[in-house]
């Protein structure tokens, strides 16, 4: 008896120490296959350029802050599977106060309000050098009239004084501004 209780206690510890040791050995020869599927898509980024004929123009009293007009860009001539992968606006050639000298306000361009043929409306902060915009309307349909609205302010301070709060009153506006959209072809 106490050499069946020997031996199986022998055999039950090799057992938990086979359990406890890694299978790597039985493993090594086996190998998963797997499948890699890929589609390759011949899709060019093309660019289309549109001038408005309007000019993006606000005219505000000393520390007034407004909304400029609309102007649209029409982008109707785009396939009709087109999509955006990114916007550009030049803002074409600033006049501040009409080049009038006597006018002494300073109007200031803060962002744009851009808004999609579908509705989709993003504000992007304003640069004169112009202003690129990626994320937002990325692959969304491209063709249709785009809208451009600028936000800006009248940075003199009033006085009070009648006289001189008129010559402070304040424009700014851009003319030939252009709009570029980046576009694939689905």
């Amino acid at each position: 008896i106490m050499r069946v209780k020997k031996s199986l206690g022998v055999a039950l510890l090799s057992i938990v120490i086979a359990s406890a040791m890694p299978m790597t050995t039985f493993a090594t020869g086996i190998r998963e296959q797997s499948t890699l599927y890929t589609k390759t898509v011949n899709s060019t980024v093309e660019k289309k350029t549109v001038t408005s004929i309007q000019n993006l123009g606000l005219a505000l009293s000393p520390g007034k802050n407004g909304y400029s007009s609309v102007i649209s860009f029409r982008f109707t001539s785009l396939p009709a599977n087109a999509k955006v992968k990114s916007i550009t606006i030049e803002p074409g050639t600033g006049i501040m106060n009409n080049n009038n000298r006597n006018m002494l306000g300073i109007v200031k361009f803060s962002y744009l309000n851009i808004v999609s043929p579908n509705g989709i409306a993003k504000k992007i902060i304003w640069n004169p050098r112009g202003m690129r915009e990626d994320p937002v309307f990325f692959n969304y349909e491209a063709r249709g009239t785009w809208t451009v609205q600028a936000y800006g302010s009248n940075i003199t301070r009033p006085t009070g004084n009648y006289l001189i709060d008129l010559r402070s009153m304040g424009s700014l506006a851009y003319k030939n501004m252009k709009m570029t959209i980046s576009y694939t072809v689905d």
